[in-house]
Parts: structure tokens; C-alpha cells; sequence
């Protein structure tokens, strides 16, 4: 069965990314995030290993050698997709999607990216 696409703006692919440079902020604890998928003007398409509300206020921080930044926003959705595909890791884990309120500024700070369909 094919699902209509419902993204009402392009998407923009990002570069694997240090596991240590991004993390999720909410209800005042840090979570760690296992990938960023994509960047929007809208906001983010993330992976994290345990499930949050809809409409929650989170913050994304991203931080490396050089700049330190936090860019906040709430939770759109959140879904379990499958577990792991890593050998002997147990996790599960779960696809969000964070509106931002300025995404863009997430998104200069990243390494080199490309445009994805």
C-alpha cells in the first residue's frame, strides 16, 4: 500500500552526525537523539529512543567543536518504528517530528548537506 505524501515543504538531507552532537531537551532531562534524518523550514525529522507527547515543548541542542546551540520547538509527532538494527543492542526506538521555530538556524550551523525529493 502506498502512503500519500503529506510533507507540505521540501525536505534537506543531513550528513551522519557524531551521536554525541545532538540532543533533545524536555521536561527539563536530556535525551539522547540517534539521528537526524532531515531539516525543513518547518523543522526536523529525528529518531530517539523512547516516546514523547504530541505538543510537547522541547528544545534540539546541537554542539561540536566550534558552536554550541539550542533551537526550540515542539513536538509534532512521534511514532515506534523498529527496533535497532545494531548487533546486541536492545533499544527501541521511535521517529518524531519537531517543529522549530527557527529550523534554518539549525540548519547553517550543520556540516554540508543536500537537497532531497
Amino acid at each position: 500500500m502506498h502512503q500519500s505524501e503529506k510533507r507540505l515543504v521540501p525536505r534537506i538531507a543531513v550528513p551522519q552526525l557524531r551521536p554525541d552532537t545532538l540532543t533533545l531537551i524536555a521536561n527539563n532531562h536530556a535525551y539522547k537523539l540517534y539521528g537526524l534524518k532531515d531539516i525543513s523550514e518547518s523543522g526536523i525529522r529525528c529518531e530517539i529512543g523512547m516516546g514523547l507527547p504530541v505538543s510537547a515543548s522541547v528544545a534540539i541542542q546541537y554542539e561540536d567543536a566550534k558552536v554550541q546551540l539550542a533551537v526550540h520547538g515542539r513536538m509534532a509527532w512521534c511514532k515506534k518504528t523498529q527496533d535497532s538494527e545494531q548487533p546486541n543492542d536492545t533499544s527501541e526506538r521511535f521517529l518524531m517530528g519537531v517543529e522549530l521555530l527557527s529550523p534554518m538556524i539549525l540548519f547553517a550551523v550543520l556540516p554540508k548537506s543536500r537537497t532531497t525529493s
